[in-house]
């Protein structure tokens, strides 16, 4: 059965995914051994699957949209965002090198701290 995510979930999942890619550079993010306490995300991606799936139209709804695009303004046909060049996740991914690869993983971490920060405090729960 699949789940509803909220944005904090969607962050807080994509957190841990990428914490654990920042201390196993080697791995891929279908290694994390944290998908199987979830259902099946097409794209191995909770931002992806909150957005409703791989197209520049989703996109838009994706909460580091900003991380991935800078101070570019979209423009109706743009691509896929975390896969444009100059990305920090186009940059973890397409580097072989494991200390280069957690350079960028560590840079997307900081941006989901960012984009957590920003959500109003849950009342009754202790938070880092």
């Amino acid at each position: 059965m699949k789940k509803k995510l909220t944005k904090r979930t969607t962050l807080e999942l994509c957190l841990v995914l990428w914490v654990w890619l920042s201390k196993h550079p080697s791995k891929e993010k279908d290694d994390w051994p944290g998908w199987e306490n979830l259902w099946e995300m097409r794209s191995f991606c909770p931002c992806c699957e909150y957005a409703g799936g791989q197209s520049s139209s989703q996109c838009r709804r994706c909460f580091l949209l900003k991380l991935w695009i800078g101070k570019k303004k979209l423009s109706k046909g743009d691509n896929i965002m975390c896969l444009e060049c100059c990305s920090p996740y186009y940059q973890y991914n397409y580097n072989k090198s494991n200390k280069t690869k957690k350079k960028y993983a560590l840079i997307i971490v900081e941006g989901i701290k960012t984009e957590l920060s920003k959500l109003p405090k849950l009342k009754g729960r202790n938070r880092r």
